[in-house]
């Protein structure tokens, strides 16, 4: 049995997979086969959780969670199974094809629509509507995360398999709000006293800020529904451990 790493950046992301504490940077075991590493946010962090994850023994990568939308067709809660994941660096990384069609068939006739656009890396949060038409325009991706570039830069250099599995929390036309990302500490968690400070500063990002709740709580259900249909070991479940399943089809 193959086993899989999956990568997710926040402790919310961490709660759509297991009732596990997640640890920032140290791979927890949720089953037989499956292990998990909270990295924080981040393109650096990533890369360090997705080594770890290697060295306790992953043969297979997942980049988990949310993303923010470049396309304007994608709604909160769609689903990103992209063919290929765009780095910081401007590398393309091609995942595994056979794994993701698997995982695309087992959506079946969910409520939220799948798309197998290229997903970005930024080093950044990607902040305001135009920034997002830019980088969408710049790249040709439909979706961004901080994330993914890492995992799979780290998958190929050691020649295994790897997937991203992301939920559109953020559309084209909703921007963080600012107080969110000064609270939004290294881990990944968001402190509380710097968001309710910054709240009662600048009660005008109110809105947007219940805005976003409505749709982080969108994409937490979409990947909960990952997280039944498509568990990872089923699909690798009858390989043997090696070289023998290929890193792409």
């Amino acid at each position: 049995m193959r086993r899989i790493g999956v990568l997710v950046a926040l402790p919310a992301e961490g709660r759509t997979l297991t009732r596990h504490r997640l640890r920032a940077g140290e791979p927890c075991r949720i089953s037989a086969s499956i292990l998990v590493c909270r990295s924080g946010s981040g393109p650096l962090p990533a890369r360090t959780a997705a080594r770890r994850l290697l060295a306790a023994g992953a043969e297979a990568l997942v980049s988990w969670g949310c993303a923010a939308a470049l396309d304007p067709h994608l709604a909160a809660g769609d689903l990103v199974l992209p063919a290929a994941i765009l780095d910081t660096d401007g590398t393309l990384v091609e995942t595994h094809a056979g794994w993701r069609s698997w995982c695309t068939e087992r959506v079946g006739e969910a409520s939220f629509r799948v798309t197998s656009g290229i997903l970005c890396t930024s080093p950044d949060i990607v902040q305001g509507t135009e920034a997002k038409h830019r980088l969408g325009r710049a790249t040709g991706a439909v979706a961004v995360d901080m994330e993914s570039g890492a995992v799979a830069r780290t998958a190929t250099e050691a020649g295994i398999p790897v997937i991203a599995i992301r939920a559109i929390a953020d559309t084209v036309d909703l921007a963080i709000p600012d107080g969110v990302i000064r609270a939004l500490q290294p881990d990944g968690h968001v402190g509380l006293g710097k968001l309710l400070t910054n709240l009662l500063l600048h009660p005008g990002e109110i809105p947007a800020l219940l805005r976003l709740g409505h749709s982080f709580r969108a994409a937490q259900r979409t990947l909960h529904t990952m997280a039944t249909l498509a568990q990872p070991d089923h699909f690798f479940g009858g390989r043997r451990s090696g070289a023998e399943a290929p890193a792409s089809e």
